[in-house]
C-alpha cells in the first residue's frame, strides 16, 4: 500500500518523536504548526484528535476494547515473538511503544499508510462488537502494526492504550493553529455562503416544507429550541434515523407516538444549557475546532451591528432577550 490520501502517517510520527523530546511550550507551538502547514484542511480533524490520543471528541463515548494482554499478544503476533518475551520487555521499560519499536527495527519492506488510512482503520477497530469482536479487534490491530515503520508502529500502539506521551494540551493546538494561520476552510471557501431557509409556522406546515426542501427526505437534526410546541412538528420533520435536541420546553410533557418513534429509528438528545460552566462551554468549543478547521463546519454569518463590545454588555443582553434574530457576538476587544 502507498500513500494516496495526503499526509502521510510516518510524517505524524516523526513529528510525535519531536514533540515526545520536547519540553518547551514554544518549540511545541512551532513543530506542530510546521505539521499543519503541510496538513490538507479535510484532514486536520484526524490530526487534531491524534495529537490528542483519541479518534474523536470527548463527548462521543468511542472505546477500543483492547487491554494490555491483548495488545501484547497482537505485537507477539506481528514480530514472530513469544507474548511471554513481549510482556517481559514492557515489564523492564514501562512502554509497549518502545518495545514494538525495538522489534520492528529489523522489519523491512513497510508500506507507508496515510494518516487519514490509520485513523479510518482504528475508527474501524473500536466500532468492531459482537460475536468474535475480540479476534476482530486484534486482526485489525495486526493488519496496522504491520504496515508500518518502527517510528509509526511505536506510536500508532499507544493510541489504543490510552498511551500517548506528547505533552500537548488545548492550549498549545490553539497557539499551533494560531501560529500557521489556519484559516479554518480550503482556499476559495465562503463559510458565510450556506444556504438558510426560514418558515413561518403560523402559516405553513413545517414538516411538508422540510420535506420539500430536502426531496422528501426530512432533516437528519433538529435543533428544538422551544421544546414541546413544536415537538411533535420536530418529529414529523426528521429523516428515517434522525434526531431530535431540546434543550427547553413550556410544559414538561408532550404526546409522543411510540409507533413513529421506533419506525423511523429516532434519537432524542436533551441538553441541559443551563448547567453548562463557561469552562464547560469553553471544553465544548475547543472539541469542535477541528471541524471549523477544516472546513466541515461552518459558522452562520455575523452581523457587523451584532457585534459588542464588554462596555456595551448590556445592550446585547437586551438585544438577545428581544429575540434577535441575529447571532449576537461580546467581543472584549471591539
Amino acid at each position: 500500500m502507498t500513500v494516496s490520501d495526503g499526509l502521510s502517517f510516518s510524517r505524524l510520527a516523526a513529528a510525535f518523536e519531536q514533540l515526545e523530546r520536547t519540553s518547551s511550550r514554544k518549540q511545541l507551538t512551532t513543530i506542530l504548526a510546521d505539521l499543519l502547514r503541510e496538513v490538507d484542511a479535510d484532514a486536520i480533524a484526524e490530526v487534531a484528535y491524534l495529537l490528542q490520543g483519541r479518534v474523536a471528541p470527548l463527548y462521543e463515548p468511542v472505546e477500543f476494547g483492547l487491554g494490555e494482554r491483548s495488545v501484547e499478544k497482537a505485537v507477539a503476533d506481528v514480530y514472530g515473538v513469544e507474548p511471554a518475551a513481549v510482556r517481559q520487555h514492557y515489564a523492564r521499560v514501562g512502554d509497549l511503544g518502545l518495545v514494538v519499536a525495538e522489534l520492528a527495527a529489523d522489519s523491512t519492506d513497510r508500506a507507508r499508510r496515510s494518516v487519514r488510512e490509520v485513523f479510518d482503520e482504528l475508527r474501524r477497530l473500536a466500532a468492531i462488537s459482537g460475536s468474535g469482536s475480540a479476534e476482530g479487534k486484534l486482526a485489525a490491530l495486526r493488519a496496522l502494526l504491520a504496515d508500518l515503520d518502527p517510528i509509526s508502529a511505536k506510536h500508532l500502539v499507544r493510541i489504543p492504550l490510552g498511551a500517548s506521551r506528547l505533552g500537548v494540551g488545548d492550549a498549545t493546538i490553539l497557539a499551533a493553529f494560531n501560529e500557521a494561520r489556519l484559516s479554518g476552510t480550503k482556499p476559495g471557501t465562503n463559510c458565510a455562503s450556506a444556504i438558510m431557509r426560514s418558515i413561518n409556522a403560523s402559516t405553513t406546515d413545517i414538516a411538508a416544507r422540510v420535506r420539500d426542501l430536502t426531496a422528501g427526505k426530512g432533516a437528519d437534526i433538529v435543533f428544538n429550541t422551544v421544546g414541546d410546541p413544536y415537538f411533535e412538528a420536530a418529529n414529523k420533520s426528521l429523516a428515517l434515523a434522525g434526531r431530535q435536541i431540546l434543550i427547553a420546553a413550556v410544559d414538561k410533557t408532550a404526546p409522543f407516538n411510540i409507533l413513529e418513534f421506533y419506525r423511523g429509528r429516532h434519537t432524542y438528545v436533551g441538553i441541559d444549557t443551563l448547567a453548562f460552566s463557561s469552562i464547560a462551554t469553553g471544553d465544548v468549543l475547543r472539541e469542535a475546532l477541528p471541524g471549523f478547521v477544516s472546513g466541515h463546519l461552518k459558522p452562520y454569518p455575523i452581523a457587523g451591528n451584532a457585534i459588542y463590545s464588554l462596555t456595551d454588555a448590556k445592550a446585547a443582553y437586551l438585544a438577545v432577550s428581544g429575540s434577535s434574530r441575529d447571532r449576537i457576538i461580546l467581543k472584549p476587544q471591539a
